[in-house]
């Protein structure tokens, strides 16, 4: 909380702050202002190479995922 009240209160000419989507869902209730607390999302567009992304993914899957022989 001492933080926030330090981040709050150093942007003092504006009439907002601007933090990410994942920290305005942490602290949104405990921004202690005087501005609003504004955030920005993001997301991400794979152009090129979706087929190395997905072959990724699946071997992150296969290795966190139980092995159906040895699940009790």
């Amino acid at each position: 909380d001492r933080e926030l009240a330090q981040a709050a209160a150093e942007p003092a000419e504006a009439d907002y702050a601007v933090c990410t989507l994942k920290d305005a869902v942490k602290i949104a209730s405990r921004w202690p202002g005087p501005g609003a607390l504004w955030y920005v999302s993001q997301r991400v567009i794979v152009e090129r190479g979706m087929e190395q992304v997905n072959a990724q993914i699946e071997r992150i899957l296969a290795a966190v995922a139980p092995n159906p022989q040895t699940a009790g």
